[in-house]
């Protein structure tokens, strides 16, 4: 499985004049009171099984290891790399963000495989309870292994598109940031694959729960608008709050080590004080926010599809 065998998705949804109308504005009074309705329905199956919440919980637990291991790879990087990429040197530079988004691209895909397991879990609890099953931990994993390679691949993809545009956000020297048509694009995945988590649980190849995600959102844009809107808008609240927080403890670790020597360690220091904050934020954002999101995708979901056999297979 490659990003171009789901390209359809995102070219189709781009095509959706609902979608190309939003003009991504995200932040507003429907997004917001639609996702607090999710969230008074869906809480009461996360909280409602103890074995769900362990592993929600573990999820904080996967990316603050994978983080940790992000940060070490400036402790391997040598001094005169860091150096001479700290000048500017364009040979430098270009090595180093090579060897990160390498570094990256597998701590990614290192992330993804348990990642997906509890993203399973969670929308394999909603399948359950519609179905008056408990969603023990025994059960769910029952349906979950056997699947799990394939939404190991798209949520691999998935995180490689997100961790990609994130950077692409970023200001470069002498480059552009992002066009209108670069965003309306990637919010197009983003809308486009709500429908694939649930759709891999009852039983269908990554195509087939591709189109049928596809169906999902050419029927319903405004109410898969408002749940995307919605985990988006919550989304971009907490890491504006994280963000503003590694920016103050930037300037306070900068203010501390201003007098030091260039060495390899500072950035390794920066990284993991930066860390903090941001962990933070994903942490709130995966214990209390995802976890919501799934559910009401796979209920919204199951909604649309009422009239055939929805179950697990």
């Amino acid at each position: 499985m490659t990003p171009n065998e789901l390209n359809f998705v995102r070219d189709a949804i781009s095509t959706i004049p609902e979608i190309k109308n939003t003009k991504h504005r995200i932040l507003g009074k429907n997004q917001f009171e639609n996702f607090i309705y999710q969230t008074i329905s869906a809480a009461k199956i996360v909280l409602g099984e103890n074995e769900l919440l362990i592993l929600v919980f573990l999820q904080i637990v996967i990316i603050t290891f994978v983080y940790y291991l992000w940060i070490q790879l400036y402790s391997i990087v040598p001094k005169f790399v860091w150096s001479n990429y700290m000048g500017i040197n364009p040979d430098s530079a270009n090595i180093l963000n090579f060897i990160f988004l390498a570094w990256g691209f597998l701590l990614i895909g290192i992330a993804s495989y348990p990642i997906s397991i509890i993203s399973y879990s969670i929308g394999t609890s909603y399948f359950l309870k519609k179905k008056g099953l408990s969603a023990t931990l025994i059960q769910t994993l029952k349906f979950i292994l056997p699947k799990s390679f394939m939404l190991w691949q798209f949520l691999w993809i998935d995180g490689w598109i997100t961790y990609d545009k994130i950077l692409s956000r970023l200001p470069k020297r002498g480059e552009s940031i992002n066009t209108a048509g670069d965003e309306l694009l990637y919010f197009s995945w983003k809308i486009g694959t709500i429908g694939i988590l649930p759709s891999v649980l009852n039983g269908k190849n990554m195509i087939e729960a591709g189109k049928e995600s596809v169906m999902l959102v050419t029927q319903h844009p405004q109410e898969t608008l408002l749940l995307r809107g919605g985990y988006s808008l919550f989304c971009w609240i907490i890491g504006i709050v994280s963000i503003i927080g590694s920016l103050c403890l930037t300037i306070y670790i900068y203010i501390q080590y201003i007098n030091h020597s260039l060495c390899c360690s500072i950035p390794q220091i920066f990284s993991f004080w930066m860390g903090v904050p941001i962990l933070s934020g994903v942490g709130i954002i995966l214990f209390f926010f995802r976890p919501i999101f799934v559910i009401a995708s796979c209920r919204l979901y199951s909604e649309y599809f009422s009239g055939k056999d929805i179950g697990l297979s």
